[in-house]
């Protein structure tokens, strides 16, 4: 795809679509070539006036080049249709509090992307925010992990020391009173915070 930005009151997307078309005709290296290459202008965005000239490789046999143009076109909507329900539930969930995310953000990309026919960009956001939230989900189970285990290191016993009569008392970490006085032996877990 070229896409071109120029002013059309200097020239025109027709004027730069033959020129485009006659350069490589009359510059082509490769003459064993079968295909021919054409420049179709795409006129995108009107209300911004942008045109846009798409060089393109067609096929001589048009059926071919259909039945191509038909595969980007199902494979971009199966991907958004596999790829966006979970992004499209949790964006209803954040427009409903009355916020804006990057999940409302994906979803408008990719519906907007169908709706001006790009499906190969479609299917690309799909499949990249596809991956992010799986990267996410990774993530988030690797903290989780390693939450577990650092809650599993509390002690569920504390020896606490009695000051008037000096004994120890073994008893639940969470009863553990404040302003006690806590024994610690070697290689036992400290039970509460303290000085």
């Amino acid at each position: 795809t070229l896409k071109v930005e120029h002013d059309p009151e200097l020239v025109d997307s027709e004027t730069i679509g033959q020129i485009l078309t006659d350069g490589l005709t009359n510059n082509s290296h490769d003459r064993q070539q079968l295909h021919e290459w054409t420049v179709k202008v795409l006129h995108d965005g009107a209300v911004e006036g942008l045109t846009l000239p798409v060089l393109a490789e067609t096929a001589k046999d048009d059926t071919n080049s259909n039945l191509v143009d038909h595969m980007a076109i199902c494979s971009g909507i199966i991907s958004v249709v596999s790829g966006m329900p979970p992004v499209l539930i949790k964006a209803c969930h954040t427009v409903r509090r009355l916020q804006f995310d990057a999940n409302c953000m994906m979803v408008i990309a990719a519906f907007g992307a169908l709706a001006l026919g790009e499906y190969d960009e479609a299917a690309s956001v799909a499949f990249l925010f596809a991956i992010s939230e799986w990267l996410e989900v990774q993530a988030t189970g690797k903290a989780r992990k390693a939450l577990g285990e650092i809650v599993s290191l509390r002690p569920e016993y504390a020896h606490v020391l009695d000051e008037k009569s000096g004994e120890i008392t073994i008893i639940p970490a969470e009863n553990v009173p404040l302003g006690s006085l806590c024994s610690v032996r070697t290689g036992d877990k400290v039970p509460a915070d303290g000085i």
